[in-house]
């Protein structure tokens, strides 16, 4: 995409969420409980820490933006996550050794490691640029990342006069007291359970922010010392359901429209606008979303021999989990081996990671559907996030970039799967009668084959005497 393209293209499903543009500002003090803080500009969806993400984070109505600051040597702030420039831009080298002249020049290059819909022209912004467009618009929660990085934040934030406006926070407890000092509200980020709240709260800072891998019981002891805890970070509802249920104040999420369930549910798959929608999220072993292509597909490139797949949070939950259909094209454009597959786990009550490793996953229950390139088409069933196989059937052989047609319904007590791309034979069809899992939540995958998937779309009975109204197409 040239610099003189409209950028705004990866924007139009995401809009679909709803606008809060021009509502009034929210400060910190009025926050809602609980909120939700938008990690790095909402990085699952947009490229982080850009101007780009935090108008979009303040467009869908995200209650607060969190910009990563790094002070640079000479003296400006630069927004940026990592210790280095290189993972998310055209640069090299730490990140505290820039100059904003340095920063200036710098390019994120968005479409080669985030998706190919963003440009590789993004430029990195300075913190006084965040808050001349949206200081005044939004409730930001800036992170000091580097020694002499508080102090810094508080000298813009009382140029651009929103002190009242902000939660500044950080790891490290030196740097936030120039925040107290000023009366802002201040965050200590901690990874650990060796902190004492009282004493926290004692001396003025009122957010603990507590990372995720921690237990959600050590809540109850902020609270109680005074302090408004928070959780850093969650991107699956299942996962922020403790922390909710603990009565946290707020959350910190890459993906923080899906995770609170705000994200419009669509029917078919937005893979045409060739960047993540909401809800997107790759299997935690693997860590991979996979990437775009021309027309309207996502997949995997690679053979090798190992599950990747992604949550298709786009279409989830779906609503009448126990009677539907699931349709897909599914193209193999090579294989490690014969047994090669694409792959469709569904009837999952909760959007937990999922991966074919076999091993004890409470929780983790649903099918696996396979397609594989030799043409065996197989269910198997998931206990606790262990597979059995119970059906399968030979079909005809997946040429090398073959596409092929599958139709999955889904009724109270059947599964049946069917390729649709031949004329309808018994053999190209597995059905087993097994009502034990009905869940809302699926995902698509692959193990050893490059396997890209499109046309995807979710159609439900309509009720008879009700509405159902259709959810945002792309």
């Amino acid at each position: 995409m040239s610099d003189s393209e409209d950028i705004s293209i990866p924007f139009r499903l995401l809009a679909a969420a709803g606008s809060r543009a021009g509502a009034a500002p929210v400060s910190a003090s009025t926050l809602p409980h609980p909120f939700w803080i938008a990690h790095r500009g909402m990085a699952s969806v947009c490229p982080e820490n850009t101007l780009e993400a935090y108008r979009a984070t303040v467009a869908v109505g995200v209650d607060v933006v969190e910009p990563d600051c790094w002070l640079t040597r000479d003296g400006g702030l630069v927004c940026m996550h990592d210790d280095t420039v290189d993972r998310t831009t055209d640069g090299s080298g730490r990140t505290h050794d820039l100059t904003l002249a340095g920063a200036g020049v710098l390019r994120v290059d968005a479409g080669e490691w985030f998706a190919e819909a963003w440009p590789n022209t993004l430029r990195v912004p300075t913190f006084p640029e965040v808050l001349e467009e949206l200081g005044v618009r939004a409730v930001l929660c800036p992170e000091a990342k580097n020694t002499g990085g508080g102090s810094a934040i508080i000298e813009h934030l009382t140029r651009y006069g929103v002190l009242d406006t902000v939660i500044v926070q950080s790891f490290m407890r030196a740097e936030l007291d120039p925040v107290i000092a000023a009366g802002t509200d201040a965050m200590m980020l901690t990874a650990t359970e060796h902190y004492d709240p009282d004493s926290l709260r004692k001396s003025g800072i009122r957010y603990l922010a507590l990372s995720a891998a921690l237990p959600p019981s050590l809540v109850a002891p902020g609270v109680a010392a005074g302090l408004n805890v928070v959780v850093w970070v969650v991107d699956r509802r299942v996962d922020a359901a403790p922390w909710l249920a603990a009565g946290v104040a707020g959350l910190f999420s890459n993906d923080p429209l899906y995770v609170s369930g705000r994200s419009p549910v669509l029917r078919s798959d937005p893979f045409a606008q060739r960047t993540y929608y909401y809800g997107h999220l790759a299997s935690s072993i693997a860590g991979d979303r996979g990437i775009f292509g021309a027309p309207g597909d996502w997949g995997y490139s690679t053979i090798a021999d190992d599950y990747r797949g992604a949550l298709q949070g786009w279409g989830c939950p779906i609503d009448s989990a126990d009677r539907y259909s699931l349709t897909l094209s599914l193209r193999i454009d090579d294989t490690a081996t014969p047994d090669g597959y694409g792959s469709v786990f569904l009837g999952a009550a909760d959007d937990r990671s999922f991966d074919d490793a076999g091993r004890y996953h409470p929780g983790l229950n649903g099918y696996h559907v396979l397609l594989r390139r030799s043409g065996v088409l197989e269910i198997h069933r998931v206990d606790q996030g262990i597979a059995t196989p119970v059906a399968s059937a030979q079909t005809a052989l997946v040429e090398p970039g073959g596409t092929v047609r599958l139709g999955i319904d889904v009724t109270p007590a059947r599964l049946a799967v069917t390729r649709t791309d031949r004329a309808p034979a018994d053999s190209d069809s597995v059905t087993i009668d097994d009502s034990r899992y009905r869940g809302g939540y699926f995902h698509l995958g692959r193990r050893a084959a490059a396997v890209h998937f499109s046309d995807v779309s979710v159609s439900q009975p309509v009720i008879t005497g009700t509405a159902h109204p259709e959810s945002p197409t792309p």
